[in-house]
């Protein structure tokens, strides 16, 4: 890849032509990363970070080409590292972080990631945080949990109600999953109810993402929810490469089928799951104030 120092951009192009080729370059940052080129994806990320260091666009990229390329270690470093002194709010913020979680995840911390969830992910503490960044890590974590044989009580309250104010119209499929995420967890059926609902309608108004891609992810992830892996299985399979019509990221993508590959295992071992959902509803409803209760594993330590 040809490189472009900042002095011969100057020469070539006004500010304007500037921005808007820093705009450009860190988009096409982030699409390399996604098609699997990774190495160009992070030269094309730094080459904007060199331009301009606090550019949000190139950090979320070079954040993608790194875990792309499956250097979880290198992204953990990179985005706590970029995080520092940007604001809770502030347009990547919440994604950036939901990045942070998932690294400490794939290196085998989600007790860290966790923690920091609450400290700065969490719809009840931090502004504008987005419902598939907060669900989307809960859900793994649960479901992390699970597959390690551990039991942990997460706080689903404040992304329940984020998701329950999700549902007043049309949806995004993407964010409509993660509702699902929230209300399967929360044991919701009315909520869950309403938005299969709304996914049907606007099937029917011509919106086939939603009817034929959205809405088979959100009965699997209910059914998961409620137990039915089998049932679960059968619904996801036939969409798992389908996500990205919906506007998913890899990371996002490969988020959600953790699911498929859960179910799977479960209707295969049919053991009760561990760190059930519903006894996690239960006991936040009863004690809302209470911190997540977790249970001595080294994963979780």
């Amino acid at each position: 890849m040809e490189q472009l120092t900042q002095t011969e951009t100057d020469t070539h192009f006004s500010a304007n032509d500037r921005d808007s080729l820093v705009a450009l370059a860190g988009d096409m940052a982030f699409d390399f990363a996604e098609a699997g080129w990774c190495r160009e994806g992070k030269e094309l990320a730094e080459w904007v970070l060199a331009l301009d260091p606090r550019d949000a666009n190139a950090a979320h990229a070079l954040a993608h080409a790194l875990a792309e390329n499956g250097e979880h270690a290198a992204t953990l470093a990179f985005v706590e590292r970029w995080l520092d002194g940007y604001p809770a709010g502030a347009p990547e913020y919440s994604h950036l972080v939901w990045h942070l979680c998932i690294s400490k995840v794939r290196l085998g911390r989600a007790g860290e990631a966790l923690r920091v969830y609450q400290e700065r992910l969490d719809p009840a503490c931090t502004p504008r945080t987005r419902l598939r960044d907060a669900a989307g890590l809960l859900w793994r974590l649960d479901l992390e949990a699970q597959l390690s044989g551990s039991h942990v009580v997460l706080p689903w309250g404040p992304v329940h109600d984020l998701a329950a104010r999700s549902v007043q119209g049309p949806l995004n499929g993407l964010d409509a999953i993660h509702a699902a995420m929230a209300f399967a967890a929360m044991g919701d059926t009315s909520a869950a109810t309403r938005l299969m609902w709304i996914l049907r309608r606007q099937g029917y108004a011509g919106d086939t993402t939603a009817s034929a891609v959205a809405l088979p992810f959100v009965l699997g992830i209910l059914a998961f929810g409620n137990q039915r892996y089998g049932e679960a299985a059968r619904l996801l399979a036939p969409v798992a490469g389908e996500l990205q019509r919906l506007g998913a990221s890899n990371g996002q993508a490969a988020n959600v089928l953790v699911t498929l590959d859960a179910a799977r295992r479960k209707r295969v071992t049919a053991r009760p799951a561990v760190g059930l959902r519903r006894s996690m509803a239960v006991e936040q409803r009863f004690n809302a104030n209470a911190q997540p209760a977790v249970h001595s594993h080294s994963y979780w330590s």
